[in-house]
């Protein structure tokens, strides 16, 4: 379909009633259509759809009822309204409930009037759009913008449904299919988001086509207005990179990532007499590791991990300190306490079983007698990127000294090089997913 002829296309102009603004939860209380040919309105309709308890994925039967109606009506028809991103989303959503995978192409105004540099004072909130008002701002728009450019703009949606109301094509079409991170800014250049993948292109497109099952993704897909990126040789580089910018620049979608002032772990020496006790790790000095077992990122978690190996090994929850008063504990009345509590087993029968509940846990000491440099290199160009790390804490990339980080613990980093480093030895050379690294000294 080429875009010289997108003005004389059947349309179908459309508003959504919602409960909600939620695709992923809320429903569609009420729909209106109008549906043109060319400059000819040869339909319309409107229908309240009752909308009951429901959960989430649960179909709503009156929503079924009609749909056969709706999709007949939308058959071979491009879909017109503001916001249609998630017009087309709750649509997608009330479908797929009821077994269906229909999808439509969409024609966005507000991605028009931004195409076309366009902006009308004034402006009715989408929610209050009639079909009638949809037809008259398209008009609106063609004037202004003239039907070339127009047709161009159409086209280009087209040929790109999935983008952002806001983001330019240019912005898209000059991101690499290569390693490295990106960044999503919204207005006033705040940036929202911080992402990385091997394949840069693929990775951010692949957040607006989906965005309709998450609400979270969603809601920063309409607030995107341009998208960065920062090339790496690899993907170890750019999981670095990314956990490195996350933490300095706060994006505010990157909760997951966010850098840490302390951090929680379970202590234990090993003795039979030594109850393990929960202690705080201040993440801006390296912290010995020969007695901790786990990292967490709260009291709570590291509690919850404690009481999860004790009903896996029926260790007592008195012994562990998780519990207090007398008599025996709750794990021994549910019959998984051996009965260390009322000296039915030993401590050091006990002490055994928990070293093995806590062998897994085990905080792993920093293998090295100091820094390392560990370069990874892109087998297919050649390139290569090195890393100053210091007891599994990343200083920064060694192009960049005088830049270095300090050492400060980081609890993603430090399983992210768990991964890459287990089991290696200085001078190590090793081969993944298409990438090189060599382990050596500075």
């Amino acid at each position: 379909m080429d875009s010289a002829g997108q003005l004389d296309n059947r349309y179908a102009f459309i508003r959504l009633q919602v409960t909600g603004v939620r695709p992923t939860s809320d429903r569609i209380r009420g729909i209106e259509l109008l549906l043109r040919d060319g400059d000819q309105v040869v339909s319309e309709w409107s229908v309240e759809i009752p909308v009951p308890n429901l959960t989430t994925s649960e179909a709503n039967p009156a929503f079924a009822k009609l749909a056969s109606q709706l999709l007949v009506r939308l058959a071979g028809r491009i879909l017109v309204g503001r916001n249609m991103r998630f017009v087309s989303a709750m649509l997608r959503n009330e479908l797929r409930r009821i077994g269906s995978e229909d999808r439509f192409k969409v024609i966005c105004l507000s991605r028009l009037m931004n195409s076309c540099s366009l902006k009308k004072e004034g402006a009715i909130h989408s929610s209050q759009l009639t079909p009638q008002d949809l037809i008259s701002e398209l008009e609106w728009i063609k004037e202004a913008a003239g039907d070339d450019r127009l047709k161009d703009a159409i086209g280009e949606q087209l040929r790109y449904q999935s983008l952002p109301p806001n983001i330019a094509l240019q912005d898209i079409q000059r991101l690499p299919d290569s390693p490295g991170v990106y960044y999503f800014y919204g207005d006033q250049r705040r940036l929202l988001y911080v992402g990385k993948s091997i394949q840069i292109r693929t990775r951010v497109l692949s957040h607006f086509s989906d965005d309709h099952r998450e609400n979270r993704e969603m809601v920063m897909s309409r607030q995107v207005s341009s998208v960065e990126f920062t090339e790496c040789v690899g993907e170890l580089s750019a999981l670095l990179l990314e956990a490195q910018q996350v933490k300095q620049l706060r994006p505010l979608y990157n909760r997951r990532l966010r850098r840490l002032n302390q951090l929680y772990s379970v202590c234990w020496t090993g003795e039979p007499s030594h109850t393990p006790e929960t202690v705080t790790l201040s993440t801006n000095q390296p912290f010995k590791s020969e007695h901790l077992f786990g990292l967490f990122r709260s009291q709570v978690k590291a509690e919850q991990a404690l009481r999860k190996q004790s009903e896996r090994h029926e260790l007592c929850l008195k012994v562990l300190g998780l519990e207090r008063g007398k008599g025996s504990c709750f794990g021994y009345q549910l019959g998984r306490c051996k009965g260390a509590c009322i000296g039915k087993e030993t401590l050091l029968s006990h002490s055994q079983r928990l070293h093995i509940a806590l062998k897994t846990l085990k905080v792993q000491a920093w293998p090295f007698p100091d820094k390392v440099l560990l370069t990874e290199t892109n087998l297919k160009n050649g390139h290569s990127q090195s890393h100053l790390i210091q007891q599994w804490c990343y200083l920064g990339d060694v192009s960049q000294l005088s830049s270095l980080e300090p050492v400060v613990f980081d609890l993603d980093i430090y399983r992210l090089l768990n991964q890459y480093l287990k089991g290696q030895t200085l001078f190590s050379i090793w081969e993944k997913n298409g990438f090189q690294y060599h382990l050596g000294l500075l």
